[in-house]
């Protein structure tokens, strides 16, 4: 459901048992198929409701809700799934079981950042922790602002 409530985003197929993206406003029984957006998974969506973020072919992408391109950001060989926060950085999952990076929407190619666990603050801020391995109990604590600059703990 978009962050204003108006709109519902899902993957489904096609007549032509093309898997893509479809948008429906919550006042209408039709959803309209996104161009661009076949083989798309786990979709997300942009503060604004304006973009939805997803995976398909190995790649993060993210398509606006109207008319335009979609636009290739980082590799995600098999993408399970992205958060996007007020400050622009999408966290997601490249791969299932693996860390969690982190990557501008406005830019291509991950800040490759490596997060283990993550939490989005309501203000745009993110708290990040991550382990070196499973066999240490070094942890790395951080609050990533809203201008990508991180603060260490």
């Amino acid at each position: 459901i978009s962050p204003d409530g108006t709109n519902i985003a899902f993957s489904a197929r096609d007549d032509q048992g093309r898997s893509r993206l479809w948008v429906r406003p919550m006042n209408s029984n039709e959803a309209r198929p996104m161009n661009g957006t076949e083989g798309a998974t786990y979709p997300f969506w942009s503060p604004d409701g304006k973009w939805l973020g997803f995976f398909a072919n190995g790649r993060l992408k993210k398509a606006p809700i109207g008319t335009g391109p979609v636009l290739e950001l980082t590799n995600a060989p098999r993408g399970r799934g992205g958060s996007w926060g007020a400050n622009n950085l999408i966290l997601f999952a490249p791969e299932p079981a693996k860390a969690i990076f982190v990557v501008r929407a406005a830019q291509p190619d991950p800040l490759q950042q490596s997060i283990r666990t993550c939490t989005l603050l309501s203000d745009g801020r993110c708290s990040l922790r991550t382990a070196t391995d499973s066999s240490t109990s070094l942890v790395l604590m951080a609050i990533l602002r809203p201008t990508g600059t991180t603060a260490f703990t």
